[in-house]
C-alpha cells in the first residue's frame, strides 16, 4: 500500500474516524475501509475493516506508536476533538503556525496525562497520541 499518496483530506477522514471511536458503527468501518482499500488498490478479503483501518493509520503515521503513553484514559472527548481539529488543519497551516499550535496542544495534553515530552517534538507526540488512542480502541473491541 502506498499510504504516502493519501491526500490531506483522506488523512483527515482517517483521523476523524479514529478520534470518534465511541460513535463508530460496523457499517461506517466497512464503508471507510472499502473506500480506502479501493483507493489504495488493496484487497480486503479476509481482513476485518477495523484491523485494516488500524493498520492504515499506523502506516500513514510512519508506524509512530512508539512507547505506550500512560493515562490516555484521562483524555476527554473535548481533548480528542482538539487533537482532531489540529490534525485536520495542520496541512493547511503555515509551518510556524502549525508548530506553535502543536506545541501548545502537546503541552496541554502532557499536563493532563502527566507525561514529559522530553526531546520528542510536539507534532510527533500528537501523532503518537492519536495512533495510540486508535490502538487502544481496537484492543477494547
Amino acid at each position: 500500500m502506498r499510504v504516502e499518496t493519501l491526500t490531506p483530506a483522506e488523512r483527515g477522514l482517517l483521523t476523524d474516524y479514529v478520534l470518534r471511536r465511541s460513535s463508530r458503527s460496523d457499517v461506517e468501518a466497512f464503508s471507510l475501509a472499502s473506500r480506502f482499500a479501493l483507493r489504495l488498490d488493496h484487497d480486503l478479503a479476509g481482513e476485518a475493516p477495523e484491523a485494516f483501518l488500524a493498520r492504515l493509520v499506523h502506516l500513514a503515521t510512519g508506524g509512530a506508536a512508539g512507547e505506550p503513553i500512560a493515562n490516555l484514559d484521562r483524555l476527554a472527548s473535548s481533548d480528542q476533538s482538539l487533537l482532531r481539529e489540529y490534525l485536520l488543519r495542520r496541512p493547511s497551516l503555515a509551518p510556524h503556525a502549525a508548530m506553535g499550535l502543536a506545541e501548545r496542544l502537546a503541552a496541554a495534553l502532557c499536563r493532563k496525562l502527566g507525561h514529559d515530552l522530553g526531546p520528542e517534538t510536539a507534532p510527533s507526540f500528537l501523532a503518537r497520541v492519536a495512533l495510540q488512542v486508535l490502538l487502544n480502541a481496537e484492543r477494547k473491541t
